[in-house]
Order: C-alpha cells, then sequence, then structure tokens
C-alpha cells in the first residue's frame, strides 16, 4: 500500500519557477509527475496555462491527481513513459508545451513504500519496476539470471561501482546456493563483497541504482526522449533536466551543448544551495541542466 504520510520535497522547490520563468500562461509538460511535488507549485501559478504531467508509475499518479484537484483543475495526467509523450500529445490534439521539466530521480514514495523492492533496507522482494505488473523484468530476474558479465557491466556502467566484478562474482556464488529474494539479502552480499565501512553512502547504494535503471531501462527512455524532443518542444519553449547521477548528466550535457535544435541557458550546472540541502538532503547530487528551443530550427 502506498502510504501518502511520506512527504516528497521537490528538487530546487520554488527556484524553479524562476530558473525556468514560469508564467500565467505557461504550457508545462512535466516528464515525472510522480506525486505531484514540482506540478503543485507549477499549478498555483499557471492560471491560464496547462500542465501535462507523465509518469509511469499508477500508484503515485493516483495521488497526483487527488492533489493537485485541491488546487487547479487545468492539468492532465497520463500513465506512460516520458519517451511516449510527443505521441499522446499529438494523438490528444494538445498544445505544444513551452517548458518542459523532467526530474529524473526516483520517488520517495516509491523508496519508502513497502513492497516495491527499491530500498536495500527492507526485505522487500527484489522488484524495482516503476511500471508494477506492466514489464516483466524484475531485479530478481537480473540478480539471479544475468550472466556474471553483464552483470558486472551493468554494475559498473549505471552504478559506476569500481567493485562492480567483485559484487557480481559474490552475487554469483551465493545465488548458485540458493536464490537472492529480498533487498536486504542482496545488500547484505553486496557489503560483504566491498568490504562494508559505516560511512555517509551505503555499499549498496550504487548496485541497487544500476540493478533500477536496468529494469526500467532508463536510458534508453532518456535517450528516446531526447530524440523526440525537436518535435515536442515549442519554439523558444524552455527544456530543464534534473539528474542525481553522472551517466545521466553527461548524455543531457552534450545533447544540450552539440544539439542543432536547442541552445543551452547554464554553461556550468545548477546546484541546489546549501540551505535547501540542509532541509532536503536527497537533493545534495541533484543537477539541473537548462536550454532552449531554437525557433530558427522549428519543424
Amino acid at each position: 500500500m502506498m502510504n501518502e504520510e511520506i512527504q516528497h520535497i521537490p528538487v530546487f522547490g520554488l527556484n524553479i519557477v524562476e530558473l525556468l520563468q514560469v508564467k500565467d500562461n505557461s504550457v508545462i509538460l512535466d516528464c515525472t509527475c510522480g506525486e505531484g511535488g514540482h506540478a503543485s507549485i507549477f499549478l498555483s501559478l499557471i492560471k491560464e496555462g496547462y500542465y501535462y504531467g507523465f509518469d509511469r508509475d499508477e500508484c503515485v499518479l493516483e495521488i497526483a491527481k487527488r492533489r493537485l484537484s485541491k488546487i487547479a483543475n487545468n492539468f492532465r495526467l497520463f500513465h506512460d513513459t516520458y519517451a511516449n509523450a510527443n505521441k499522446q500529445i499529438e494523438h490528444a490534439r494538445l498544445e505544444k508545451p513551452n517548458i518542459l521539466i523532467a526530474d529524473l530521480g526516483i520517488s520517495m514514495y516509491q523508496l519508502k513504500t513497502r513492497g516495491r523492492g527499491f530500498s536495500f533496507q527492507t526485505d522487500d522482494p527484489l522488484d524495482m519496476r516503476f511500471d508494477g505488473s506492466d514489464v516483466d523484468l524484475r531485479a530478481h530476474d537480473v540478480v539471479n539470471k544475468y550472466p556474471e558479465k553483464k552483470l558486472a557491466d551493468i554494475i559498473y556502467e549505471f552504478g559506476e561501482e569500481r567493485a562492480s566484478r567483485r559484487i557480481a562474482y559474490k552475487i554469483v556464488r551465493e545465488r548458485n546456493r540458493k536464490p537472492i529474494e529480498t533487498c536486504s539479502q542482496l545488500a547484505s552480499i553486496i557489503a560483504s563483497a566491498k568490504g562494508y565501512k559505516r560511512g555517509k553512502i551505503h555499499p549498496a547504494t550504487q548496485t541497487f541504482q544500476a540493478l533500477r535503471i536496468e529494469v526500467n531501462q532508463e536510458m534508453v527512455q532518456l535517450q528516446n526522449l531526447l530524440k523526440n524532443l525537436p518535435d515536442l518542444v515549442a519554439e523558444n519553449g524552455t527544456i530543464a533536466f534534473i539528474s542525481y547521477h553522472s551517466i545521466e548528466d553527461r548524455i543531457i550535457k552534450h545533447f544540450i551543448r552539440e544539439s542543432v535544435d536547442f541552445t543551452r541557458v547554464n554553461k556550468k550546472v545548477i546546484r541546489p544551495l546549501d540551505e535547501e540541502i540542509a532541509v532536503n538532503p536527497a537533493a545534495r547530487s541533484a543537477k539541473l541542466r537548462i536550454g532552449t528551443r531554437n525557433a530558427k530550427s522549428s519543424k
């Protein structure tokens, strides 16, 4: 069950309004609506505009709908991946957004809700699917079925984990004895492989990140969104991406810098202020990059 007592604090908070120059008539596409953190800020300001929210997780969209309905009614939510946003908007004959935002972090609801298998601090079954039952691949499948080399490569590439080969070797050795079923079981194996040392970051953090990215094909979804952006965003519109690890940030940085359709707004990445991190520690690794759609290349 989803616990609506869990509070998600949107990264960059009210600063995002100024950074994206949100106006009364802005048409905003939120690629990762979640439980409506950023949306609740936007909807209180765009009285003459509109908000489109996409999310692969139907559970959090239900929470967002209830939350946003108390603020306004000029919004529409889509249970779909943001990679399909252009098709959905075209099919519904909706106005092209002049602001697009994608917060690529995991929802606090997903992380804290029991049974979803995102957290290494629980005995939940290994799952990690954003889409729930709509997707066949689970973290359990990756951990228990992937060949050792492929498993190591995923942990290294998507988790940027230097001990990836040691971790993959340990996982395979343990699963040969018995299947690895729970988050806590896997976390213990990873900690053993790395040699657990108490610190700010749990030794399983990077591996769990890698598994989540693989299960949900997050890099594929991001690349597909970037490919569709020129046809999706209105001319002179703004795009903004909030990422939390260097893989996504690198992809976004290169796209904005090299695209003939977009111009980067901030040459240096924007990071949360110390004051925000003090209130919301989850924001500490956030990176924001902003670009604008070039009118001359608009299709």
